[in-house]
C-alpha cells in the first residue's frame, strides 16, 4: 500500500480525512485494506469527537507514522479512552450495547481481517454481562 493517511482536527473544527492511494491493490489484500481504512477512519473520528493520541495503553487512539504502527494498534479504544468518550457523549450506559453493535457489524462484514477483534470483543461483551452491566 502506497498511503493511507489520515487527519482529523478537534471538534472545534470538526474536520477529519483520510486518503488511500494505491494503483495496484490486489483482490487478495481487499480484506486487509478494507481493515485498515475503516481502523483509520474511526480514529480520525476520534479526534473530531474530541479524544486525542493515547499515551496510557494499546488503544484505537494511539499515534502512528508507519503501516507498521498503524496494524499494530488494536481497533478497540482502551478503557481510559472508552471512558472518556462515553463521558464526552453521554453513553456511559449503553458500553455493553456498543460492543454488541460493533460485534454484529463485524460478524456481518465477514471480513476475515476482523478475527481477532471479534473474539477479543465477544470476550468483553461476556465480562461485562458477568459483572451486571448487561444490554
Amino acid at each position: 500500500m502506497d498511503l493511507l493517511a489520515g487527519n482529523g482536527e478537534t471538534p472545534h473544527k470538526g474536520v477529519s480525512h483520510f486518503s488511500l492511494s494505491d494503483n495496484d491493490i490486489q483482490y487478495e489484500e481487499s480484506d486487509m485494506i478494507i481493515y485498515r481504512c475503516l481502523k483509520t477512519a474511526c480514529h480520525e473520528l476520534c479526534h473530531v469527537f474530541g479524544l486525542t493520541h493515547c499515551p496510557y495503553y494499546e488503544c484505537l487512539m494511539n499515534g502512528s507514522n508507519l503501516l507498521e504502527e498503524a496494524d499494530r494498534k488494536p481497533f478497540l479504544l482502551c478503557p481510559i479512552c472508552l471512558r472518556k468518550a462515553a463521558v464526552y457523549h453521554n453513553f456511559d450506559d449503553k458500553i455493553t450495547q456498543r460492543y454488541i453493535q460493533i460485534l454484529e457489524n463485524i460478524v456481518r462484514m465477514q471480513n476475515s481481517s476482523f478475527e481477532s477483534e471479534q473474539q477479543t470483543i465477544t470476550l468483553i461483551i461476556e465480562s461485562l454481562e458477568a459483572n451486571g452491566f448487561g444490554g
